[in-house]
């Protein structure tokens, strides 16, 4: 019988399983050193809540986006630079400036008007162009290359010519020397890009003022143009670009031997590199393999740590009771 019975089918099933419960990796304890107390039970809790801040925190890395950035030679010179603005003068009528543009490829700009709209800076007075306090809106679109544009007082710019009768890279203001002394270049810029905004992107002057109490100064702003790409994640892309700016005043003396020409002057240089930034998202496979290694992680250290807890407690219990025992004896 015992022959049938260690060759039989059920016998070799039980082989079988013994074979797998050996390739068994999870710890096991003793049953009667499995404690449950107040002090596990607040570890649960702190693990518990442990466990919930990092899903979320995961859970909030896998829906937003990274962002890396990559420099590299700019290619894009052919293309035309847009120049966003929106400027108030508080204390200038809409028909005492101009914003004149030009570059170092020989284009001026002057006077212009179709894609700048000025309008008084009171909703009440807009159509207003003698009244004090005058908001211009609008963009300019110039060639790639260094350049300046200005806003400057004075009746309208006139081109200068060279002897052959062809026009220079220059142009001149005209105003009489009475008339500086009403010129204030107060001025507010509300806006100034160059081009289309991306997420993150800061406009350093945005918002900055320039106030004169009386007379009249020269604004000069010195702009770092760094081409930029942005790609979100979807695929799609935007061409634009970001800047850096340091300015400087001066206050303008009439009454001076020589003195600067008043106004509000935006000189700007380009980088010859690009900043190209790129959406990206995690995948869901390493969302899921995060949060395993989480719960996981979190639940393997804190049963290791009560399972120590536990066996020195179960240690010192039977000090305890080898000391009782010794101690009755006696």
């Amino acid at each position: 019988m015992d022959g049938l019975n260690a060759g039989s089918p059920v016998g070799e099933k039980h082989s079988e399983w013994s074979f797998i419960r050996q390739l068994d990796i999870f710890p096991k304890f003793e049953e009667e050193i499995t404690l449950r107390n107040s002090i596990s039970g607040i570890v649960s809790v702190l693990i518990a809540f442990v466990t919930f801040i990092l899903f979320v925190t995961e859970c909030y890395h896998y829906f937003h986006f990274d962002v890396t950035s990559e420099v590299s030679v700019d290619l894009s010179w052919r293309d035309r630079l847009r120049i966003n603005i929106d400027f108030t003068f508080p204390s200038m009528a809409c028909n005492q400036f101009g914003i004149d543009i030009v570059d170092s490829a020989g284009d001026q700009q002057l006077e212009v008007v179709e894609s700048i709209t000025k309008k008084h800076s009171s909703y009440w007075k807009q159509d207003d162009m003698n009244a004090k306090g005058c908001r211009a809106t609008g963009y300019l679109e110039t060639n790639k290359v260094k350049g300046e544009f200005h806003v400057a007082f004075g009746r309208k710019a006139e081109a200068i010519k060279d002897v052959d009768g062809h026009d220079t890279n220059q142009h001149v203001h005209r105003f009489s020397f009475q008339e500086i002394f009403d010129f204030n270049c107060g001025h507010v810029i509300n806006r100034l890009s160059f081009g289309e905004d991306f997420p993150g992107v800061v406009q350093p002057l945005d918002g900055h003022s320039e106030i004169v109490s009386s007379g009249s100064g020269r604004f000069q702003y010195f702009i770092q143009i760094v081409p930029t790409r942005y790609i979100y994640s979807n695929g799609k892309e935007v061409i634009t670009n970001q800047y850096s700016v340091t300015e400087q005043k001066i206050m303008v003396d009439p009454t001076a031997r020589t003195f600067s020409q008043p106004g509000i002057f935006f000189k700007y240089e380009l980088s010859p590199y690009t900043v190209t930034y790129h959406e990206k998202h995690k995948s869901f496979g390493h969302f899921i393999t995060s949060l395993c290694a989480i719960v996981g992680g979190i639940y393997v250290v804190a049963g290791r740590l009560l399972a120590a807890a536990a066996s020195t407690l179960h240690v010192v219990k039977e000090v305890n009771r080898d000391s009782m025992g010794k101690a009755l004896s006696l």
